[in-house]
């Protein structure tokens, strides 16, 4: 099941997490997010909304075993491997389904994530979506007045 909620008319992640399981009329044991913000010690603060998230609030909140939060760009990472090649850009001449594979994204505040490709898994470490510092001269923003 596939469905968008309006997360500024919602109190909660948890709130809204309890709803779209209602409605597919599911439960899981265990659950993992990924969250616009630094996640630290199991807490994030929402980027663009008034939620402070906790592992332990969704977990009791959702009736679940466990739950992980993690930053949103570090969930896109770990998604990579999953993408058709046709879909990767190598920067080099290693083959496109082995490697190191960065994910790059100029949002509100431009981040990234790294994965790292090791023998047979990946990684990606904890601090993805750390703020690009250096915009590459390639990007180009527009900008326009409402």
């Amino acid at each position: 099941m596939q469905t968008s909620f309006k997360s500024k008319e919602y109190p909660s992640l948890a709130a809204v997490a309890a709803q779209f399981l209602g409605e597919a009329g599911a439960s899981v044991d265990r659950a993992v997010f990924g969250v616009a913000g630094p996640v630290t010690d199991g807490q994030a603060r929402a980027t663009n909304l008034p939620w402070v998230i906790t592992e332990a609030g969704l977990q009791g909140a959702l009736g679940v075993h466990e739950v992980k939060l993690l930053n949103d760009l570090e969930t896109t990472a770990y998604g990579v491997p999953n993408l058709p090649p046709g879909d990767l850009f190598a920067l080099n001449d290693t083959p496109i389904q082995s490697g190191t594979k960065a994910v790059l994204a100029p949002g509100t505040r431009p981040g990234e994530a790294v994965l790292f490709y090791q023998a047979t898994s990946t990684s990606c470490p904890p601090k993805a979506g750390t703020p690009i510092l250096v915009r590459p001269a390639c990007w180009s923003w527009r900008c326009s007045a409402i």
